[in-house]
């Protein structure tokens, strides 16, 4: 009614696009559009317009200046919701980025850990210990400190080195007996 009211009163809405009542309406469009109301942040915004449509409503009184305040208002608003946008955005993005790197490192660390696996069947506890503790601490250190890390590549050293003495030791029917080196790997993880 108020849009009626002022395109009776003064032809220049529609045709200059500095009109303030015309700047309200393209403030009050540009908040619609593409706007659904799919997330809470959506939804806000359209009650917000709401808001200004029933205040424009309520308080016209063919003065035009109540157009401008809430074109400011709503364009304010706009800009606060734009902002939230982008940064849900780009958390999003980051997120599935790491996650994306996170599923990268377990499969190189799952296809790097087959090197572990001999012919014979490693003891249980040396199998869990892989499994759990290894892969963890490979996968966070790849995630960490990058592919071309020394420290991934020393730890799975290490542990190729642990298990071959392990093996060996067993094989022999003796104590396994871990060099310093092997046990700071152990240490490390």
């Amino acid at each position: 009614v108020p849009y009626v009211r002022v395109a009776v009163r003064d032809r220049r809405l529609f045709l200059h696009k500095a009109h303030p009542a015309r700047r309200l309406l393209n403030a009050v469009t540009e908040a619609y559009q593409g706007n659904h109301g799919d997330s809470p942040q959506e939804r806000e915004l359209l009650g917000k317009v709401d808001t200004v449509v029933d205040r424009l409503a309520a308080e016209y009184n063919e003065d035009m200046a109540i157009c401008s305040t809430l074109e400011q208002e709503l364009r304010s608003y706009l800009e606060q919701h734009r902002k939230r946008s982008e940064i849900a955005e780009r958390r999003a993005a980051e997120a599935q980025r790491g996650r994306e790197r996170l599923e990268e490192a377990r499969q190189t660390v799952a296809r790097d850990l087959e090197i572990l696996r001999t012919d014979e069947e490693l003891p249980p506890v040396l199998a869990q210990f892989i499994e759990r503790h290894l892969a963890h601490h490979l996968i966070q250190t790849r995630l960490r400190q990058g592919d071309d890390s020394a420290e991934y590549d020393d730890v799975l050293r290490g542990m190729t080195g642990i298990v071959a003495t392990l093996e060996d030791a067993r094989r022999h029917g003796q104590e396994p007996t871990l060099d310093p080196q092997e046990r700071n790997v152990l240490q490390q993880i």
